[in-house]
């Protein structure tokens, strides 16, 4: 019977190695058979040199999409906070003007000038999201 290629070379599954269990890949989760145990002070196993090499290239696993799925997250409640900032600038702005039979009233201590602006502005602010 003549060796195979591996053989000659001297790699393979040595005979002590050939009954490992199966490994799940640290880069990709596929399952593969492993050549050779993992050393002591080794906490990742690769199915390929190419799962190594993207591994430790990114960081760890799926590091990239990580990071995506995070930034996403971050632009996501950051809309949110300015929708809840809005909804309740707004909330604010209703609870001092109090309507009357007479018309609205203002409650005291509160500054005619400073609403004229916020009214102003959240008219502007509104102007401008119909227009974007």
């Amino acid at each position: 019977m003549t060796p195979s290629p591996a053989e000659k070379k001297g790699r393979g599954i040595s005979p002590n190695w050939s009954n490992l269990p199966r490994r799940r890949c640290a880069n990709c989760g596929k399952n593969y058979k492993p050549t050779r145990p993992l050393r002591p002070d080794q906490k990742h196993g690769f199915c390929s040199k190419k799962c190594k090499d993207q591994f430790h290239k990114n960081g760890g696993a799926y590091q990239k999409l990580k990071d995506e799925i995070l930034k996403r997250l971050d632009k996501e409640i950051d809309a949110l906070k300015d929708q809840l900032q809005n909804l309740v600038h707004e909330e604010l702005r209703l609870a001092r003007i109090v309507e009357t039979p007479e018309g609205p009233y203002i409650m005291p201590g509160v500054d005619t000038n400073k609403i004229a602006q916020e009214i102003a502005r959240d008219a502007a602010r509104d102007r401008k999201a119909r227009t974007s």
